[in-house]
């Protein structure tokens, strides 16, 4: 286990901060620091400050979400290991702390333990075992990359091989790292190259020295490609093979990389081409292979001699071309390229000149992956080494305006992190300086001073002056404001601490004796101005009673408009019920009317139906009568009509009158009911 442990508690709740303290200091426990955050902006500022090597977080930090506040963390120190400290049924379940990061999950309960300082060990050595095993990880991608795609390691007497690849879809793997059978792996091997490929590999694994063999293998989606086999053992003292490792690389992916490597030289050549700045390529010789058109354009001696250094030629020394070669410096160029083909070092810049003009030479090799050449640029750079000579003469008259100024001087970022100090702020804070909080820098009192003047500013003023008094008669003004960029955006703080203790003297100067009298008079002007304020108070007093009483009554006013309201509203809701069984009662009666209308209208049809049929069955009656009458005057003119006919004459009239009513009554007698019923209503 750990012997020491140096925590970080993020907690704001003083019996969780208590807990954690007094179940950590145990004397079995060894050495345990423990340095408290109440926020994350404040543990933001202590993992900027210093290392640890575990963080407690409560999951009940301020009012924000528990989850939020582990993703926060993680993001914030994503190396650090930290634990949850949870209380309660609504705190998140272990398994969602996990899934965030944490290597451990405490209730509160749990700190009164004796087992506790062991569960955050445990999680510490978790953390660093994951971390190994991530850096393993990346060790091996990085091998990956460098030499193949996929990773085999085999051990004397096993069945399975290790293998290791960053992308197991394509080889059908279940997982980056992972153990196949002998027996998988010669099925990997395409039927038509398994004897031949297995033989020749039996015949080299037993030999110490590197070998290669190129067979068509299985990879992903069951498709057979190209491969590179390599591989080399360690033999043990009887020359048998002890261990065995090497790599699968797939050869259609490298003669891929390759195009690709041969496109991106046509493109870097394009670029090359374009370039402003004279450039020639040169290979492990020394001679020229290429430059671009801008090396042809200086072929003036004067500046450049460009012709004289075209491809197949080779840069020599001095001694051996004593030609003049304009501005070119042969004798620093010559051993630049001394320098970089050797392998000395990994980039030559030099530059030259009289202090009128000045020139530059570049020498930059080329990896392919050795040295393969190197790249040669040669441009005057006399106007930006004069535009960086001004810039470099404003910065040292400001340095000097500043080193001017005898306070002491902190230049902040917007952490608050210390990023340059003067001699004076060095005296006065607590070494080491910069990097770290300048609250944690500078002693309290002015700490203090320094700190609320920062939340002036982060409430949105741009500067801030307080004053401190660190001794007896001294006082410290503090001056804060706000860093803008060229965008103007907040970029730090300027922190200025300047000694004021004269001028605050000077201001308590005492009178002059002839001004006593002015004084007496100004005082007893200042007590009738206190008297008028006693006269002012008590009318206030009066006034605020007064308001009271006012008050009062107007809460009742208050209390009685609000019982007018609540009456006003329930007439409104009656006035409202009227209002709709009115326009019901509207609608009924609209109804009634369009019924009636009907009724009239089907009423004037039935009398115009009656008074036609009534003139239609008179008509026929008058031809009727008339008929009989004719029939009776031929018979009294014939003299022949008895008794007994004319009694059935009458009968027969009377029952023709009888059938014509009924005939009447049953055509239109319903309709003129119903249409004297509806009128009635």
């Amino acid at each position: 286990m750990l012997q020491s442990l140096r925590i970080l508690l993020i907690a704001d709740d003083p019996e969780i901060i208590r807990r954690v303290g007094l179940g950590l200091q145990r004397e079995e426990a060894g050495l345990i620091m423990i340095e408290g955050a109440e926020s994350l902006a404040t543990a933001r500022r202590r993992l900027g400050s210093g290392v640890y090597d575990l963080a407690l977080i409560d999951l009940a930090l301020g009012e924000a979400d528990a989850l939020r506040l582990l993703a926060e963390l993680r993001n914030m120190a994503p190396e650090l290991p930290f634990v949850a400290l949870a209380s309660g049924p609504e705190a998140p379940d272990v398994q969602a702390c996990l899934a965030l990061g944490a290597q451990d999950r405490l209730g509160h309960e749990a700190l009164d333990s004796a087992g506790v300082l062991d569960r955050l060990q445990s999680a510490v050595a978790r953390a660093r075992v994951d971390q190994d095993s991530r850096r393993r990880s990346r060790r091996i991608a990085a091998g990956l990359g460098a030499t193949g795609d996929l990773v085999w390691h085999y051990e004397k007497g096993e069945e399975e091989v290790w293998l290791a690849v960053a992308e197991p879809e394509e080889w059908q793997l279940p997982a980056p790292e992972c153990r196949e059978s002998l027996d998988s792996l010669r099925q990997r091997l395409h039927p038509d190259d398994r004897e031949l490929t297995l033989r020749r590999v039996a015949e080299l694994i037993d030999t110490a020295i590197p070998w290669q063999v190129e067979a068509r293998v299985k990879a992903g989606g069951g498709a057979y490609r190209w491969c590179a086999l390599r591989g080399r053992s360690q033999l043990d003292a009887r020359g048998s093979v002890e261990r065995a490792s090497g790599v699968v690389s797939d050869s259609q992916r490298q003669q891929k990389r390759v195009r690709d490597l041969e496109h991106g030289r046509r493109f870097l050549r394009a670029v090359f081409d374009s370039s402003r700045i004279p450039q020639a390529v040169l290979d492990a010789g020394g001679v020229i292979t290429d430059c671009n058109q801008a090396w042809y354009n200086l072929d003036d001696l004067a500046c450049h001699a460009g012709r004289r250094f075209s491809p197949g030629q080779r840069f020599v020394d001095p001694a051996a071309d004593p030609e003049p070669h304009g501005d070119l410096d042969l004798g620093t160029l010559a051993r630049g390229l001394r320098q970089v083909l050797g392998g000395v070092v990994e980039q030559f810049d030099c530059e030259y000149g009289d202090g009128e003009r000045r020139w530059r030479i570049v020498v930059s090799p080329l990896l392919n992956p050795g040295i393969a050449g190197a790249v040669v640029g040669h441009e005057e750079i006399t106007a930006s080494r004069r535009a960086d000579d001004e810039l470099h003469a404003l910065l040292r008259e400001a340095e000097t305006d500043l080193r001017a100024l005898a306070g002491a001087q902190f230049r902040l970022a917007p952490d608050f992190a210390v990023l340059a100090i003067n001699p004076a702020a060095e005296s006065l804070g607590r070494a080491p300086q910069l990097g770290r909080d300048v609250l944690k820098v500078l002693p309290r009192l002015h700490a203090d001073a320094v700190g609320a003047a920062l939340a002036e500013i982060a409430a949105g003023a741009t500067q801030a002056v307080h004053d401190t008094r660190p001794e007896q008669g001294r006082v410290t003004r503090w001056l804060v404001s706000s860093r803008l960029d060229a965008e103007g955006r907040r970029n730090g703080f300027l922190v200025l601490g300047v000694e004021v203790t004269d001028l605050v003297q000077a201001s308590r100067v005492q009178p002059e004796p002839e001004a006593t009298n002015e004084i007496a008079g100004l005082r007893a002007a200042l007590a009738a101005a206190e008297q008028d304020l006693e006269t002012v108070r008590a009318r206030l007093e009066e006034t605020r009673d007064a308001a009271g009483q006012a008050g009062r009554e107007l809460e009742e006013a208050r209390g009685e408009r609000e019982q007018a309201c609540r009456e006003l509203g329930e007439a409104c809701r009656e006035l409202e019920e009227i209002k709709e069984a009115a326009a019901a009662t509207c609608k009924v009666a609209e109804e009634a009317a369009g019924r009636a209308e009907a009724a009239e209208q089907s009423v004037a049809a039935a009398r115009q139906e009656y008074e036609r049929a009534v003139a239609e069955l008179g008509a026929e009656l008058g031809a009727e009568r008339t008929r009989h009458a004719e029939t009776l005057a031929a018979l009294a003119a014939a003299g022949q009509v008895p008794v007994k006919l004319r009694a059935d004459l009458d009968r027969a009239r009377l029952e023709l009158r009888a059938e014509l009513e009924t005939l009447v009554e049953r055509a239109f007698g319903s309709m003129l009911g119903e249409s004297e019923g509806g009128a009635r209503r």
